[in-house]
């Protein structure tokens, strides 16, 4: 310690400072690495799920859509507005799909994915019933087509509804 005393004051302060520089680096560095970690996790978390709530919340519209449109379609007696029922069918079917596969493309775990096959099982049966109910409305068999779709598309339905 006593070459330290033999130092002058300005060398002193000047190494005190450079000591201080050096721990203010070493901290300034690893809160930097830091805050990249929070960046890529964050991405992730956004990416994996946060848009897939989003994707799935979209696919549950359209969903709600369809069954609203097919109702209509089996209620309104009116063959003015029979093409746009259709029309808006086929687009939430549709847009539901493609909802449907963005939210496929981000599942990472398994739960996820059982859960989400439970879903696309559903979601399939319920198109096919659509897909018959307009087939039935095409035949004009508008009563039978309620009562398939107020009685099966009801229970899928449901079921479907608590999936999404």
């Amino acid at each position: 310690m006593k070459w330290f005393n033999n130092i002058k004051i300005y060398k002193k302060l000047v190494l005190g400072f450079f000591i201080i520089a050096m721990i203010a680096a070493a901290v300034g560095f690893f809160g930097v690495n830091n805050i990249r970690e929070i960046v890529n996790a964050d991405k992730l978390l956004y990416e994996e799920n946060t848009l897939g709530i989003d994707y799935i919340g979209h696919a549950s519209t359209h969903y709600q859509n369809l069954r609203f449109y097919t109702m209509e379609l089996l209620i309104v007696d009116n063959e003015a507005k029979y093409e746009d029922y259709m029309k808006n069918i086929q687009s939430n079917t549709a847009a539901a799909d493609d909802y449907i596969k963005k939210y496929e493309a981000g599942i990472i775990t398994e739960e996820d994915q059982l859960l989400f096959d439970n879903m696309n099982a559903l979601w399939h049966q319920y198109k096919t019933l659509i897909q018959n109910v307009i087939k039935m409305v095409e035949g004009d068999q508008k009563e039978h087509a309620l009562t398939l779709f107020l009685g099966n598309g009801d229970i899928i339905g449901n079921s479907l509804e608590i999936s999404f």
